[in-house]
């Protein structure tokens, strides 16, 4: 499978690096070199899965909020031991979405399923195709991934 990375696709400070861009495309089944709706939805769908093991630590089926704060601290733990600066842009990324959260009124549920997880997955999905199919022929190449999507009101 030929990925087709050009200059072009990683130029101007690219979303997705090319190692990411790699796992996303090892889903594509049918091998067109393009991920189309149901090929991203299955990727992503899939990694949610492989997270969600890892975060329900006790293994009940739920992921619980001190499940997430636990993962949350040995993440910025295991990143701060290797690049501090990465860990401080983290925490404050973080921040600033549960900032935003509580703005619009939203909360994490207390206990989150496997299939919460899922369906969130789907839904990132169909927005990611949305922004970066830039040129509306539902499949997103690897030089698509790769750009930044299209930003709202341009």
């Amino acid at each position: 499978l030929t990925l087709g990375l050009t200059a072009v696709g990683f130029a101007d400070k690219p979303r997705m690096g090319k190692k990411r861009i790699a796992k996303l495309m090892k889903f594509d089944a049918d091998g067109s070199g393009t991920l189309n709706q149901a090929e991203l939805t299955h990727a992503l769908r899939a990694k949610a899965a492989k997270r969600f093991a890892k975060l329900d630590a006790d293994g009940d089926g739920f992921v619980t909020p001190a499940e997430r704060e636990k993962a949350r601290t040995e993440k910025l733990a295991k990143v701060r031991a290797k690049n501090p600066e990465r860990a401080t842009k983290m925490e404050t990324r973080i921040d600033r979405k549960m900032e935003k959260m509580q703005r619009k009124g939203k909360e994490l549920p207390q206990k989150m399923t496997l299939t919460m997880m899922q369906d969130k997955a789907a839904k990132k999905a169909a927005r990611m195709m949305k922004k970066k199919d830039a040129n509306g022929d539902g499949v997103l190449s690897a030089s698509e991934l790769a750009k930044r999507g299209k930003r709202k009101g341009k």
